[in-house]
């Protein structure tokens, strides 16, 4: 069971060390969190293969939707500021307001 654990785990800190070397780019950080919530997903789906009940799967789901409306929400943010003719930098983004 803990070698089934051993990948999501480096994938959620080498993901975590991403997030904050790489703070400034604004899809950089997208990529990184969601490399994060997949490695979530694979700590639910290798736990649920340990284990005699389905109830991962829902969780699995669930977040699997969870995250892909944020990536949604995320990278129509980012498109819209860069659309602006700003700097996608995570420093230069305060307000969304013109």
């Amino acid at each position: 069971m803990s070698k089934i654990l051993v990948g999501p785990l480096v994938l959620v800190i080498w993901s975590y060390i991403g997030i904050l070397l790489g703070r400034k780019n604004m899809i950089f950080f997208l990529v990184q969190l969601e490399i994060v919530y997949n490695s979530i997903l694979l700590f639910f789906i290798s736990g649920g293969a340990a284990g005699p009940n389905g109830l991962s799967v829902i969780y699995f789901l669930v977040i699997l939707a969870l995250v892909a409306v944020e990536a949604v929400v995320g990278l129509v943010l980012t498109i819209v500021y860069s659309k602006t003719g700003r700097d996608i930098n995570l420093d230069n983004m305060v307000t969304l307001h013109g």
